[in-house]
């Protein structure tokens, strides 16, 4: 689980998204060079535009469009970057657009039950696991 930022307009199901497509991002999981041999070998455009759009679709779990409006536009920029071969660009757009609370401050270790303690802001905030 992850916890959407104070600023997320959308769905705490979007963010997560969202974060997973930034972590498939940053992780590399997915090769321009690679898509434009996908996307050739099936007939299709190689362009970036039509690279981007493959790339979002095999990168983000939802439709872009349930994003809220920024947030789709750091996913179709980043998708663009990445197929421009700009990946530190793209790196850097979904860090920005989509942060964790765990990456900005540790959270303080809280009593979840009477034999367990946990450090987690879900629990700290009370939120679900």
């Amino acid at each position: 689980m992850v916890i959407p930022p104070d600023d997320w307009s959308g769905s705490e199901e979007d963010f997560r998204s969202a974060f997973t497509f930034r972590n498939r991002v940053l992780s590399g999981e997915l090769d321009p060079d690679a898509a434009k041999t996908r996307l050739s070998a099936e007939g299709r455009n190689t362009g970036d535009e039509t690279v981007a759009s493959y790339l979002v679709e095999q990168l983000l779990p939802c439709d872009p469009v349930n994003l809220p409006p920024n947030a789709e536009e750091a996913v179709w920029e980043a998708a663009t970057a990445l197929a421009t071969e700009r990946r530190e660009h793209a790196e850097e757009l979904v860090s920005a657009a989509f942060p964790s609370p765990c990456e900005q401050e540790t959270p303080r270790t809280v009593e979840a039950s009477e034999d367990h303690v946990a450090a987690c802001h879900r629990v700290e905030s009370g939120g679900g696991s």
